[in-house]
Formats: structure tokens, sequence, C-alpha cells
């Protein structure tokens, strides 16, 4: 059980109004809104499964020093507000960051239009063009092992995980060759990435985008991230593909930025999104990483969207190369 009160006493919050209520935050972390006498926040209680990970700690400050490198450069960002000069808060247990309350709004997969797609690509080129002191590493992809992950999941009697990876396992290997001999011949490059900066985390005030969901910056390969988030901006995660909205990405990116110089389907094909996502969530739903059984829960579903959206994948793979010629 969280303790809110005790959260709010110790960051000097004031007394809070009222319960705080849990609201909508992405499928990894629990958020919750925060009115107390100071004011309003978001506060987002991070996954303790991730916290468990080695390198989870060392992973949320190296975003953060890369979060004031996009607030020098003037990115229209939330960002997390700090407390005895740390972004990141430890109470009771739990590790959390505390936002201030922004009102704004996601849009709806149905409500993008080219115009927002030009707007989106057009910040991420920005970003990929600031000053990065990171190094340009080999694209070499971590193998994914599908048959491992099914035996796992027959070791604890999951049904749904079972059924899933069985009807799905050739195509999987399949998917999983082509992705990793693809990453393999990729031009190594380097940026500040965001590697999470899709429709549902970014906030619109009067069509001005306000982008959250920071965690995730990292140092990645520029080109692979304009390709997924176009993907993502053009309906690649929800399935209501608009081949408009990725060639207005595409175009606002490259005349920032310039052409790519990787091929475009070696591009696709190297992409671990869907798989990598697939992966953890059946994971969760097999109890490897969830913290209870609304965890187990979610990863069965997102398990389950990942493996539509690997399906998908193929589908428009040629539409894909069209946007690009």
């Amino acid at each position: 059980m969280v303790n809110f009160a005790q959260i709010a006493a110790r960051l000097r919050l004031g007394g809070l109004l009222h319960e705080p209520e849990r609201v909508s935050g992405g499928y990894m972390h629990r958020m919750y809104r925060l009115d107390a006498e100071s004011g309003s926040y978001a506060l987002k209680l991070l996954n303790p499964e991730i916290m468990k990970r080695p390198d989870a700690r060392a992973n949320y400050a190296r975003a953060e020093r890369l979060e004031k490198q996009l607030e020098a450069a003037h990115m229209p960002l939330v960002t997390a507000l700090e407390f005895g000069g740390q972004k990141m808060q430890h109470v009771d247990g739990r590790d959390f960051y505390l936002f201030p309350w922004v009102e704004g709004k996601a849009l709806s997969p149905a409500e993008v239009t080219p115009a927002h797609c030009a707007i989106m690509g057009d910040l991420l080129a920005l970003q990929h063009s600031l000053p990065c002191d990171g190094s340009p590493g080999p694209c070499e992809a971590q193998p994914i092992d599908w048959r491992g992950l099914l035996l796992e999941a027959r070791v604890r009697q999951s049904a749904e995980m079972i059924r899933l990876l069985e009807d799905h396992l050739a195509l999987l290997e399949e998917t999983e060759q082509q992705r990793v001999q693809a990453a393999a011949r990729l031009k190594p490059q380097v940026c500040i990435s965001n590697g999470d900066m899709d429709i549902k985390n970014v906030l619109w005030q009067e069509g001005r985008p306000l982008i959250i969901d920071l965690e995730c910056l990292d140092y990645g390969h520029p080109e692979r991230e304009m390709l997924m988030l176009a993907l993502m901006w053009a309906g690649w995660e929800t399935g209501s593909w608009k081949i408009d909205n990725l060639r207005a990405f595409a175009e606002a990116y490259v005349a920032r930025r310039g052409k790519p110089q990787n091929d475009i389907l070696t591009l696709y094909d190297s992409m671990d999104t869907w798989p990598a996502w697939l992966e953890y969530n059946v994971k969760r739903a097999i109890g490897l990483e969830a913290q209870d059984g609304e965890e187990q829960q979610l990863g069965q579903k997102q398990a389950a969207f990942a493996m539509e959206r690997i399906l998908l994948s193929r589908e428009i793979r040629g539409d894909v190369a069209a946007a690009f010629e």
C-alpha cells in the first residue's frame, strides 16, 4: 500500500486535499494525481521489478542527465521536479518521480494528422542534431530465445502464453533471424535518443506539443529511432495505419537532418520494438517479471497486443519502403 500522506509530508507538499486518483500512465509504472495544498502533481511510482534490474539506477541517472541537455536546448518537455537536488525520490520502499500536473491532451490515433506528424518529425530531428557525447557502438542485436521462453511458460503452466508462443514460434524465429542479420548491416551512428516519444507520451496544448515520460532517454541510433517513431505516429502501434502520416513525419525529419544513410528496409527489419515488448510481457504474464496478479494480467494483454503488431509489421513492409522512395 502506498503511503501518499508520507510522500506529501517528506516533499513538503502540504496536506492532501483528497485521496490521490489513479490515472493512465503507460504500461510499466503506475501514475497518480496528487492534489495538495501547494498544487497539483503527477506521481509516477516506478515498477519495483524494473528497479531490481542491476542496471536500472544507472539507466535512470543517465536519462536524467540527458533530460537536462534537452531542457537547455529548449525542447518542449515536462520534467520531474527536484527535491534535495535529486529527481528520483525514495519513500517507504518505493522509488518515484513527481511532476507538475499539466493540463494537456494526448491525441487518439484517429486525431493524428500529417500536420502533427510533421511537427514531431522536426522536433525529433532537432533532438538528434544536438551535440552528443555518446559513442556509436556496434549495432548487433541481442537474440531473443523464443524456444527457451516457451519452455519457461510450460514449466509455469501458463496456458495463454504457451498457446501464443506455439502458434507463432516459426514466425518469431524467422523474424528474429532477419532482425539480427539486418542489425549487423547497419552503419553505426549515435544521438540522444528518446526511445518512447509515441502518441501517448505527447500532450498537446493549443496545437503545441509537450513531451512527457523521459525515463527512456539514452544514446541510440538516430535513423532507427526516426523510422520507429514515424511508424508509431502513422498508426503502427494502433493498427490505424496512415501512410500520409508516415510520409509527413519522414519528410520533416529529412528536411532538417538529410536523407538516411542506411537502407530503409534494413532499418525496418533491424528494429526490436515489438519482439522486445513481446518478450518482456510474456515474462510478466508467466510471473518472471511481475509484482502482482494485476501485473501478470497486463502482461497477458500486452503480449497478445505485441504479437498483433509483429504480424502487422510484415503486412506493411512494402508500404514502408514506398514511403521513402
